[in-house]
């Protein structure tokens, strides 16, 4: 049986994302790590597929984690900083909550991360 790389995957389901529903492409995507035992890489095959989509389309995927729940007009501001600091055009973002933040922000792309949180800054002071 053919074992397909991450790489192979992660460009096959971006060039299938716009010919078929989510939904299918991820249940087949499922199907494979399974059946070539690959489950353990499901992390690196995301970041591979969000790379992948930012090449094909210009597209930058970008997930913030705040302390808490965040208004539109800092969506907003999180996207212009995403764009500044990453030189990213078109910025999708996807947000999530970890209150051990305390504060700030830590956005996250397939290649970076930008930790602006009160956490890693006391952390810094500590060391």
């Amino acid at each position: 049986m053919f074992k397909a790389t991450r790489s192979q995957l992660a460009k096959a389901f971006v060039a299938k994302s716009t010919e078929h529903g989510m939904s299918t492409l991820v249940s087949a995507l499922a199907r494979i790590l399974v059946d070539q035992k690959m489950t353990d890489q499901t992390d690196l095959i995301i970041r591979d597929i969000a790379r992948e989509l930012q090449l094909q389309t210009g597209q930058t995927l970008v997930y913030a984690t705040t302390a808490r729940e965040i208004s539109e007009s800092l969506k907003k501001e999180i996207t212009k900083t995403a764009q500044a600091k990453l030189g990213a055009t078109d910025v999708v973002l996807s947000t999530g909550v970890d209150s051990e933040l305390l504060g700030g922000v830590v956005i996250q792309t397939a290649d970076e991360i930008l930790d602006m949180s009160v956490r890693s800054k006391l952390k810094a002071l500590r060391s």
